[in-house]
């Protein structure tokens, strides 16, 4: 009975923090250590969604448990340390929250049973599509005259770009349709297998020109609705885009880019409900940025001016001059609602449910600096691999 209950106080608390009410769902979870004292999944989401005072009954479960200790699973010492980690940042006792997140993501890779990670997979697929898109290139990336995808918006990037903001600024038009996360694409690909006829060095521009058509077919059959601009924020169809430049020619593609080193932290200081198990690894996490970032180079030189490339700091410091130029780009009116994503009325799942929810702010700038002491050699592989830390 008592994991039930549980279980319908943290559902409950997750309907209300997606849809915007950070009040409610911080009332429930407090409801919830109140019956259940310690509970490490409520105490990690407690301190998601708000600061954990110092001497509140929150604040004192989780010193309880750093001081003491206790026999506890790795899932649950992950939530638990993550939590804490969050406290030593509001604390401003940063090597502290350092330690306690290499902690976090130690037990959470314990707990899911991983041995690696999967950062090869990630590199590996940068590797094939940028391979395959030596026979894709004989086709036009453009099409004169065509509006062949012009309802269809692809955000793309690594997490914690800034691309649910973006996706959030765009429905201030309300012709447009946030899509999220659906990975509709990468299954429209598998049922076409077009990569198998993309490998194949007997195949013809002809069938390959036939199936892209059928890939439109099959992407749009998975889609929960026909009209409106579809905006498709799986992340990781940044992979994708040579495809998706000849399917659609009048497609539209954001890709969301953030300073590297504030981008990875925050990867890093995240707990991914599924997938992005690279995250786990700070060196990992690097390897995967940098793959990410020389395929995003190449498809610069290839694709040209079909991307257009939206830098986070741009974003919040000069926020009407780049919501002005995203809104053109996308070819939708500009309008004030577009300054005010937190007056959206939408679903958000992702980690950046509440920093949506805030006027758009600055905030997160440099904030990879509270860890500068322990990220050199990071700092030194970007460097190396070409990649600009400067502010």
């Amino acid at each position: 009975m008592q994991s039930v209950e549980v279980e319908k106080l943290l559902a409950l608390a997750q309907i209300h923090r997606e849809s915007g009410d950070i009040d409610k769902a911080t009332s429930v979870i407090e409801s919830l250590l109140k019956q259940f004292p310690g509970h490490p999944e409520a105490l990690f989401w407690l301190s998601q969604q708000t600061r954990i005072q110092i001497g509140s009954t929150a604040f004192k479960q989780l010193e309880d448990w750093y001081e003491k200790g206790g026999a506890r699973s790795p899932d649950q010492r992950s939530y638990l340390w993550f939590a804490l980690a969050r406290v030593r940042e509001d604390q401003g006792r940063w090597d502290e929250a350092y330690e306690l997140y290499l902690n976090a993501n130690k037990e959470r890779k314990i707990s899911l049973n991983l041995f690696n990670t999967d950062a090869r997979i990630y590199i590996g697929q940068a590797k094939l599509h940028r391979a395959l898109y030596k026979k894709l290139k004989r086709l036009p990336t453009f099409v004169f005259g065509s509006d062949h995808g012009r309802d269809l918006v692809f955000i793309v990037g690594l997490p914690r770009c800034g691309s649910t903001l973006v996706e959030t600024i765009l429905c201030g038009y309300p012709e447009v349709k946030p899509l999220g996360e659906i990975n509709a694409f990468r299954e429209a690909l598998q049922e076409t297998e077009i990569i198998s006829l993309l490998e194949d060095d007997a195949t013809s521009l002809n069938q390959i020109s036939k199936r892209l058509d059928s890939i439109d077919t099959a992407y749009r059959r998975k889609l929960p609705c026909d009209l409106g601009i579809k905006v498709d924020k799986t992340l990781t169809n940044f992979y994708f885009l040579g495809l998706i430049s000849r399917i659609w020619p009048a497609a539209r593609i954001i890709h969301v880019q953030r300073h590297p080193l504030d981008q990875i932290v925050s990867a890093w200081r995240s707990r991914f409900l599924k997938g992005h198990s690279y995250s786990l690894e700070l060196r990992d996490l690097v390897k995967v940025f940098i793959s990410y970032r020389q395929l995003i180079d190449f498809w610069k030189i290839e694709l040209g001016p079909r991307i257009y490339h939206c830098k986070y700091e741009q974003l919040v410091t000069n926020p009407k001059s780049e919501t002005s130029s995203l809104a053109a780009f996308c070819g939708i009116p500009w309008s004030e609602k577009m300054l005010r994503p937190q007056d959206a009325n939408r679903i958000i799942k992702t980690a950046s449910f509440g920093q949506v929810r805030q006027p758009i702010n600055d905030r997160s700038i440099g904030q990879w600096k509270n860890f500068s002491n322990h990220l050199s050699q990071y700092k030194s592989e970007l460097i190396e691999a070409g990649i600009d830390i400067n502010d």
